[in-house]
């Protein structure tokens, strides 16, 4: 996609377009852009413009603007196509101020998801960036919005870039525990349960599984208790077997009974068991039920136990081929993106580098699935 800036020079706007890959492609589009200006927050005063981009850049001339208080959000309306780089003005007060700078929620959504991002790109800083998402998450209403923040911090917590923010449990929680807009309470509350760490939070979590009492307003199905329990095992080792035996006489139908089965040794304390059981999947006869395989791998390479896994990285890279050779046409991405999405460790990032290093004619499709897969491992 196109990478796409703008900057002031004299009264005159330039926005240009580069093409990342330095192929000489460009993106005819309509861009729309919106000047905020003034010296702080309360008196920001904005404009929206379209700019027609043909080739390389665009110029705009403004007559009686300041650049150095001035605020520019490229595509204001989410409705152009390109990375828009956003400078360190817009971003600073982007960050403090994102309720003023974007008062419809169209607009709001589109520069969050800007923010976002810069942040992968390493523009804005990772945990100013959750701050901002989870201050927000107080007074933001529009259910996508709260959902879309949820799955950034969700995703930053899971990378380990705010990994076990006490901050950000309570926000959660808090969220998971006040009725509201359609599905926020589930979608605050499932975030949570991949990603918290604190000993209040988890004995908060255990007391819901054990008693199964959720929040008021807060509907909570077989899936999700079953959920909780994987993720309450691997907090909390020396209850695995109360916690395994427990689900297991809760589930009633056999196939997911069955199920449960199969995945919950994924999350069991000893090192030896989950060896045992990576090992057994890389026989392709033990990979035929394929969704249960991804959860499996997803466990063993838990963020909580990344360090014992990191072992676990080079083995299934080199069965990657044989698992597209056996399995269905989305197992391959599955099945890598379920081993590398709970690391985030140098040690990691080199298992990955050296694997391909030492396929240089690696297949370019399961390539591609290993770099997408392994994105975060290098930002």
């Amino acid at each position: 996609m196109p990478e796409i800036s703008a900057s002031w020079h004299d009264r005159t706007l330039v926005v240009r377009q580069k093409d990342p890959w330095h192929r000489g492609l460009s993106w005819p589009q309509n861009i729309s852009v919106a000047l905020y200006e003034g010296k702080n927050a309360d008196t920001l005063q904005s404009s929206v413009h379209e700019v027609t981009l043909v080739s390389d850049s665009a110029v705009t001339v403004f007559q009686n603007r300041s650049a150095d208080e001035s605020c520019i959000f490229l595509n204001q309306n989410g409705e152009a196509y390109g990375y828009f780089v956003l400078d360190q003005r817009t971003i600073t007060y982007a960050l403090a101020h994102l309720n003023t700078f974007a008062k419809a929620p169209e607009t709001r959504l589109a520069l969050l998801i800007n923010l976002n991002e810069n942040r992968l790109h390493g523009r804005v800083d990772g945990l100013a960036f959750a701050r901002m998402l989870i201050s927000n998450l107080k007074t933001e209403t529009e259910p996508l919005i709260i959902s879309t923040s949820i799955a950034y911090l969700n995703e930053m917590a899971l990378h380990g870039q705010i990994a076990g923010s006490e901050e950000l449990e309570e926000s959660l929680l808090g969220l998971a525990r006040k009725p509201g807009g359609k599905g926020c309470q589930q979608a605050a509350f499932r975030a949570l349960l991949g990603t918290f760490r604190q000993p209040a939070t988890t004995q908060e979590i255990y007391r819901m599984w054990k008693e199964q009492k959720s929040f008021t307003g807060l509907a909570l199905g077989e899936s999700d208790y079953t959920k909780m329990a994987y993720e309450l095992a691997v907090r909390m080792p020396e209850k695995y077997e109360e916690i395994r035996a427990t689900q297991a006489t809760r589930i009633q139908d056999p196939d997911r009974k069955r199920e449960f089965n199969f995945i919950v040794r994924a999350v069991a304390p000893e090192t030896e068991t989950r060896d045992s059981l990576f090992r057994s999947l890389l026989i392709a006869g033990n990979r035929r039920i394929e969704p249960w395989v991804t959860q499996i791998v997803g466990y063993l390479n838990h963020p909580l136990r990344q360090q014992q896994a990191v072992k676990y990285i080079r083995p299934a890279l080199q069965e990657l081929q044989e698992v597209q050779r056996t399995g269905d046409i989305f197992f391959p991405k599955n099945w890598i993106s379920a081993t590398l999405r709970g690391h985030n460790s140098p040690e990691a990032a080199q298992v990955v580098r050296q694997f391909l290093e030492q396929h240089p004619d690696y297949p370019v499709l399961l390539k591609n699935k290993i770099l997408q897969s392994a994105d975060h491992l290098y930002r």
